[in-house]
Protein backbone atom coordinates (compact mmCIF):
# COMPACT_ATOMS: atom_id res chain seq x y z
CA UNK A 1 0.00 0.00 0.00
CA UNK A 2 1.11 2.81 -1.44
CA UNK A 3 1.97 5.53 2.32
CA UNK A 4 -0.56 8.54 2.19
CA UNK A 5 0.35 11.95 0.71
CA UNK A 6 -0.14 15.27 3.39
CA UNK A 7 -2.77 16.55 1.11
CA UNK A 8 -4.82 13.33 1.39
CA UNK A 9 -4.34 12.71 4.89
CA UNK A 10 -4.74 16.14 6.01
CA UNK A 11 -8.44 16.18 3.72
CA UNK A 12 -9.60 13.18 5.89
CA UNK A 13 -9.26 14.94 9.02
CA UNK A 14 -12.90 16.61 9.92
CA UNK A 15 -12.26 19.84 11.99
CA UNK A 16 -12.59 20.55 15.31
CA UNK A 17 -15.39 23.45 16.29
CA UNK A 18 -13.89 25.83 18.27
CA UNK A 19 -14.91 26.40 21.63
CA UNK A 20 -17.85 29.23 22.76
CA UNK A 21 -14.42 31.26 24.47
CA UNK A 22 -12.40 30.90 21.25
CA UNK A 23 -15.26 32.12 19.33
CA UNK A 24 -16.06 34.98 21.37
CA UNK A 25 -11.94 35.82 21.63
CA UNK A 26 -12.37 35.90 17.91
CA UNK A 27 -15.53 38.10 17.99
CA UNK A 28 -13.93 40.67 20.26
CA UNK A 29 -10.65 40.84 18.59
CA UNK A 30 -12.11 41.14 14.91
CA UNK A 31 -14.18 43.98 16.74
CA UNK A 32 -11.33 45.57 18.23
CA UNK A 33 -9.50 45.57 14.73
CA UNK A 34 -12.50 47.32 12.81
CA UNK A 35 -12.93 49.97 15.95
CA UNK A 36 -8.93 50.97 14.94
CA UNK A 37 -10.15 51.29 11.27
CA UNK A 38 -11.98 54.72 10.41
CA UNK A 39 -14.09 53.77 8.08
CA UNK A 40 -16.18 51.34 9.73
CA UNK A 41 -18.29 51.42 13.25
CA UNK A 42 -18.91 48.07 14.78
CA UNK A 43 -21.43 47.97 17.68
CA UNK A 44 -19.52 46.80 20.76
CA UNK A 45 -22.08 44.60 22.14
CA UNK A 46 -23.29 42.57 19.57
CA UNK A 47 -20.29 42.95 16.81
CA UNK A 48 -22.20 44.32 14.13
CA UNK A 49 -20.51 46.50 11.79
CA UNK A 50 -22.16 49.91 10.43
CA UNK A 51 -20.58 52.04 7.72
CA UNK A 52 -21.23 55.28 9.62
CA UNK A 53 -21.19 56.54 12.98
CA UNK A 54 -24.82 58.04 12.86
CA UNK A 55 -26.15 54.36 11.67
CA UNK A 56 -24.17 52.59 14.46
CA UNK A 57 -25.98 55.65 16.73
CA UNK A 58 -29.76 54.60 15.30
CA UNK A 59 -28.41 50.92 15.85
CA UNK A 60 -27.31 51.02 19.40
CA UNK A 61 -30.70 53.19 20.35
CA UNK A 62 -33.39 50.20 17.95
CA UNK A 63 -31.44 47.38 19.31
CA UNK A 64 -29.86 47.83 23.12
CA UNK A 65 -31.12 50.85 24.73
CA UNK A 66 -33.11 49.52 27.02
CA UNK A 67 -32.20 46.85 29.64
CA UNK A 68 -34.99 45.51 32.47
CA UNK A 69 -33.84 45.86 35.59
CA UNK A 70 -34.65 42.65 38.18
CA UNK A 71 -36.28 42.47 41.53
CA UNK A 72 -32.67 41.34 42.78
CA UNK A 73 -31.53 45.10 41.23
CA UNK A 74 -30.99 47.16 44.41
CA UNK A 75 -32.22 50.18 41.78
CA UNK A 76 -35.73 49.29 40.88
CA UNK A 77 -36.36 49.13 44.45
CA UNK A 78 -35.51 53.15 44.71
CA UNK A 79 -37.06 53.65 41.49
CA UNK A 80 -40.06 51.96 42.75
CA UNK A 81 -40.50 53.83 46.23
CA UNK A 82 -39.85 57.36 44.44
CA UNK A 83 -42.47 56.40 41.88
CA UNK A 84 -44.78 55.19 44.20
CA UNK A 85 -44.41 58.59 46.50
CA UNK A 86 -46.35 60.48 44.64
CA UNK A 87 -49.54 58.17 45.25
CA UNK A 88 -49.32 58.50 49.18
CA UNK A 89 -53.08 58.68 50.91
CA UNK A 90 -52.35 61.72 51.87
CA UNK A 91 -52.18 63.03 48.09
CA UNK A 92 -55.46 64.57 47.55
CA UNK A 93 -57.28 62.78 45.17
CA UNK A 94 -54.07 60.34 43.62
CA UNK A 95 -56.13 57.42 44.31
CA UNK A 96 -54.69 53.23 44.87
CA UNK A 97 -51.12 53.21 44.03
CA UNK A 98 -50.49 51.30 40.72
CA UNK A 99 -48.99 48.13 39.75
CA UNK A 100 -45.61 48.90 38.65
CA UNK A 101 -44.98 46.08 35.84
CA UNK A 102 -41.88 46.69 34.43
CA UNK A 103 -38.51 48.99 35.10
CA UNK A 104 -36.15 49.44 31.94
CA UNK A 105 -33.05 51.22 32.12
CA UNK A 106 -31.85 53.53 29.77
CA UNK A 107 -28.49 53.51 27.97
CA UNK A 108 -27.64 57.00 26.26
CA UNK A 109 -24.60 56.93 23.54
CA UNK A 110 -21.85 59.01 24.41
CA UNK A 111 -23.28 62.20 22.35
CA UNK A 112 -26.12 62.43 24.16
CA UNK A 113 -24.38 63.06 27.70
CA UNK A 114 -22.44 64.87 26.20
CA UNK A 115 -24.94 67.39 25.11
CA UNK A 116 -26.52 67.00 28.39
CA UNK A 117 -23.31 67.39 30.46
CA UNK A 118 -22.15 70.31 27.74
CA UNK A 119 -25.94 72.22 28.36
CA UNK A 120 -25.23 72.21 32.35
CA UNK A 121 -21.88 73.64 31.96
CA UNK A 122 -23.32 76.70 30.14
CA UNK A 123 -25.90 76.82 33.10
CA UNK A 124 -23.20 77.12 35.34
CA UNK A 125 -21.47 79.44 33.38
CA UNK A 126 -24.30 82.01 32.85
CA UNK A 127 -25.17 81.13 36.78
CA UNK A 128 -21.01 82.37 37.42
CA UNK A 129 -21.30 85.43 35.37
CA UNK A 130 -25.02 87.02 37.15
CA UNK A 131 -23.19 86.18 40.34
CA UNK A 132 -19.81 88.02 39.36
CA UNK A 133 -22.03 91.29 37.88
CA UNK A 134 -24.34 91.56 40.56
CA UNK A 135 -23.88 92.30 44.62
CA UNK A 136 -24.09 89.81 46.63
CA UNK A 137 -27.12 88.73 48.15
CA UNK A 138 -30.39 86.61 48.35
CA UNK A 139 -30.10 86.58 44.29
CA UNK A 140 -26.34 85.20 45.14
CA UNK A 141 -27.29 82.64 47.02
CA UNK A 142 -30.40 81.36 44.67
CA UNK A 143 -27.49 80.83 41.86
CA UNK A 144 -25.67 78.96 44.43
CA UNK A 145 -27.51 75.83 43.46
CA UNK A 146 -26.97 76.63 39.57
CA UNK A 147 -23.29 77.16 39.73
CA UNK A 148 -22.86 73.82 41.65
CA UNK A 149 -24.93 71.71 39.23
CA UNK A 150 -26.86 73.38 37.19
CA UNK A 151 -29.79 72.71 39.26
CA UNK A 152 -30.70 69.67 38.41
CA UNK A 153 -33.59 67.54 39.55
CA UNK A 154 -35.09 64.35 39.30
CA UNK A 155 -38.73 64.76 37.40
CA UNK A 156 -41.04 62.77 35.89
CA UNK A 157 -42.68 62.83 32.62
CA UNK A 158 -45.19 60.93 31.23
CA UNK A 159 -46.13 59.59 28.04
CA UNK A 160 -47.96 56.82 26.04
CA UNK A 161 -46.50 53.91 24.05
CA UNK A 162 -48.23 51.64 21.61
CA UNK A 163 -45.25 48.46 21.23
CA UNK A 164 -43.97 46.56 23.90
CA UNK A 165 -41.17 48.44 24.75
CA UNK A 166 -37.93 46.96 25.59
CA UNK A 167 -38.91 43.28 24.68
CA UNK A 168 -35.94 42.98 22.37
CA UNK A 169 -34.04 45.02 24.02
CA UNK A 170 -34.59 48.91 22.01
CA UNK A 171 -37.32 50.61 20.91
CA UNK A 172 -39.58 50.15 17.96
CA UNK A 173 -39.62 52.46 15.10
CA UNK A 174 -43.30 53.83 14.78
CA UNK A 175 -43.76 57.66 14.98
CA UNK A 176 -46.51 57.63 16.75
CA UNK A 177 -45.65 55.78 19.58
CA UNK A 178 -44.19 58.79 21.91
CA UNK A 179 -42.18 56.87 23.94
CA UNK A 180 -39.80 55.05 21.71
CA UNK A 181 -39.63 58.82 19.42
CA UNK A 182 -38.66 60.01 22.60
CA UNK A 183 -35.96 57.81 23.23
CA UNK A 184 -34.78 57.96 19.41
CA UNK A 185 -34.91 61.09 18.88
CA UNK A 186 -35.06 62.99 21.99
CA UNK A 187 -37.72 66.03 23.17
CA UNK A 188 -36.09 67.78 20.40
CA UNK A 189 -39.81 67.47 18.23
CA UNK A 190 -41.56 68.64 20.94
CA UNK A 191 -40.94 72.21 20.38
CA UNK A 192 -39.37 72.76 23.64
CA UNK A 193 -37.79 76.13 22.78
CA UNK A 194 -42.08 77.40 22.22
CA UNK A 195 -44.28 75.34 24.68
CA UNK A 196 -41.22 73.65 26.62
CA UNK A 197 -41.17 70.10 27.90
CA UNK A 198 -43.56 69.38 30.97
CA UNK A 199 -41.38 68.06 33.77
CA UNK A 200 -43.36 66.97 37.41
CA UNK A 201 -41.94 66.57 41.11
CA UNK A 202 -44.22 63.44 41.27
CA UNK A 203 -45.42 60.38 39.16
CA UNK A 204 -49.12 61.29 39.98
CA UNK A 205 -48.78 64.72 39.06
CA UNK A 206 -47.04 63.55 35.41
CA UNK A 207 -49.37 60.73 35.24
CA UNK A 208 -52.22 63.40 35.68
CA UNK A 209 -51.31 65.50 32.92
CA UNK A 210 -52.67 63.12 30.45
CA UNK A 211 -56.10 62.78 29.92
CA UNK A 212 -57.84 60.29 32.00
CA UNK A 213 -59.35 58.77 29.09
CA UNK A 214 -56.25 58.14 27.11
CA UNK A 215 -55.83 54.46 27.11
CA UNK A 216 -59.59 53.67 26.90
CA UNK A 217 -60.44 56.50 24.22
CA UNK A 218 -57.55 54.67 22.23
CA UNK A 219 -57.55 51.16 23.18
CA UNK A 220 -57.77 49.77 19.40
CA UNK A 221 -54.24 50.73 18.85
CA UNK A 222 -53.30 49.43 22.54
CA UNK A 223 -52.21 52.97 23.68
CA UNK A 224 -50.55 52.45 26.99
CA UNK A 225 -48.92 55.15 29.73
CA UNK A 226 -45.37 54.69 30.57
CA UNK A 227 -43.78 57.18 33.14
CA UNK A 228 -40.25 58.84 31.80
CA UNK A 229 -37.63 59.36 35.05
CA UNK A 230 -35.65 62.17 33.96
CA UNK A 231 -32.48 64.31 34.84
CA UNK A 232 -33.55 67.52 34.75
CA UNK A 233 -30.84 70.85 34.44
CA UNK A 234 -33.55 73.47 35.69
CA UNK A 235 -31.33 76.07 35.87
CA UNK A 236 -32.86 79.53 36.88
CA UNK A 237 -36.50 79.21 37.37
CA UNK A 238 -38.86 81.85 36.90
CA UNK A 239 -42.54 81.66 37.44
CA UNK A 240 -45.24 83.46 35.52
CA UNK A 241 -46.06 82.40 31.99
CA UNK A 242 -44.04 81.05 28.93
CA UNK A 243 -43.54 84.14 27.31
CA UNK A 244 -41.38 85.28 30.34
CA UNK A 245 -38.97 82.52 29.48
CA UNK A 246 -36.35 84.90 28.45
CA UNK A 247 -34.75 85.56 31.43
CA UNK A 248 -34.76 82.07 32.80
CA UNK A 249 -34.30 78.42 31.77
CA UNK A 250 -37.25 76.79 33.17
CA UNK A 251 -40.51 78.35 34.16
CA UNK A 252 -43.34 77.21 37.21
CA UNK A 253 -46.81 78.13 34.80
CA UNK A 254 -49.05 79.94 37.18
CA UNK A 255 -52.63 79.78 35.42
CA UNK A 256 -55.88 80.96 36.58
CA UNK A 257 -57.49 79.00 39.07
CA UNK A 258 -54.92 76.55 39.60
CA UNK A 259 -52.44 77.05 42.57
CA UNK A 260 -48.91 76.55 42.24
CA UNK A 261 -46.37 75.05 44.58
CA UNK A 262 -46.12 71.91 46.37
CA UNK A 263 -44.19 68.40 45.12
CA UNK A 264 -47.07 68.50 42.33
CA UNK A 265 -45.64 71.64 40.39
CA UNK A 266 -45.01 71.24 36.72
CA UNK A 267 -41.54 72.54 35.42
CA UNK A 268 -41.78 73.52 31.97
CA UNK A 269 -37.89 73.49 30.64
CA UNK A 270 -36.97 74.95 26.87
CA UNK A 271 -33.89 73.27 26.10
CA UNK A 272 -34.42 69.53 24.76
CA UNK A 273 -30.85 69.01 25.93
CA UNK A 274 -31.70 70.25 29.75
CA UNK A 275 -34.00 66.39 29.85
CA UNK A 276 -31.96 63.05 30.03
CA UNK A 277 -34.40 60.34 30.63
CA UNK A 278 -33.02 57.49 32.48
CA UNK A 279 -35.64 54.89 33.22
CA UNK A 280 -38.89 54.26 32.15
CA UNK A 281 -41.63 52.75 33.97
CA UNK A 282 -44.48 50.55 32.76
CA UNK A 283 -47.09 50.34 35.28
CA UNK A 284 -51.04 49.91 35.32
CA UNK A 285 -53.17 52.39 36.96
CA UNK A 286 -56.59 50.60 36.79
Amino acid sequence: MSPLSTRSFSNSITPVPSSPQKLLQASRQSTRSFAARGDVFPCKVCGEVLSRPQQLELHQSMKHSLSELSHLDSSMNIIRMIFLAGWKPATSGAGEPPAVRRILRIHHNPRALARFEEYRDLVRARAARRCAGGAPGEGAVVEERCIADGNERLRFHCSTMLCSLGAAGGVCGSPYCCVCSTLRHGFAGKQADVDGIATYASAWAAHASLPEDVEREFAFLQVRRAMLVCRVVAGRVGRGAADDKVAYDSMVPVRAGVASGGDDVELLVFNPRAVLPCFVILYSSS
